[in-house]
């Protein structure tokens, strides 16, 4: 996978604010490398994906019709999921990096959280959102509806306590930012064949 792909995983440095490591790939949406990357680090756990249209990083031409469409994924898969408006934060943080939408900040954003039980994860007609997207993964199997509920407004620290992983990736850039919490370096390296 990893040459194939030229992955790259970077451990970073402690003490700064940011995630453990950093994998880089090269970015082609039709080859579903992150989806890959993604089903590597899961294992067999089930998975808690968010869309935060605040975390947008690309274009994205129609921010409602993109997230409907993925609510409709969601329904026809017959998955727990929570959807809500909040306002929009000009300021907001993603592993600690704080980033600023500068003066154009819309007002309100969007907040998707769906639970994936692994075996709706490794179905053939699975696929991912591409402009910005936080994965946390189970530690064992969770109550869907209520994991799905409170997810997004957990602090970091109950992240930490009640998820195995947490990966933030934008797949149309090729960038994955990890904390790893169960798995060494070493440990990730052969996960992800490098």
């Amino acid at each position: 996978m990893a040459n194939k792909h030229k992955i790259k995983l970077t451990r970073n440095k402690e003490g700064q604010e940011g995630p453990q490591y950093s994998v880089t790939y090269k970015a082609n949406l039709k080859n579903r490398v992150s989806y890959a990357i993604l089903s590597a680090l899961i294992g067999d756990r089930d998975v808690v994906m968010t869309i935060d249209t605040d975390l947008f990083f690309g274009t994205v031409n129609n921010e409602k019709a993109y997230l409907d469409e993925w609510v409709e994924r969601f329904r026809a898969k017959g998955l727990a999921y929570s959807d809500r408006t909040v306002p929009s934060n000009k300021s907001f943080a993603v592993f600690g990096f704080v980033m600023n939408r500068g003066k154009k900040s819309k007002k309100e954003a969007r907040q998707i959280a769906v639970y994936i039980p692994n075996a709706v994860w490794r179905e053939e007609d699975f696929c991912l959102p591409a402009y910005g997207t936080q994965y946390y993964m189970a530690k064992a199997p969770m109550e869907a509806g209520e994991t799905a509920a409170r997810v997004l407004d957990m602090t970091g620290e109950e992240i930490a306590e009640t998820f195995a992983m947490d990966v933030f990736d934008i797949s149309v850039l090729g960038q994955i930012g990890l904390n790893a919490r169960d798995m060494g370096e070493e440990a990730l390296k052969r996960v992800l064949e490098l």
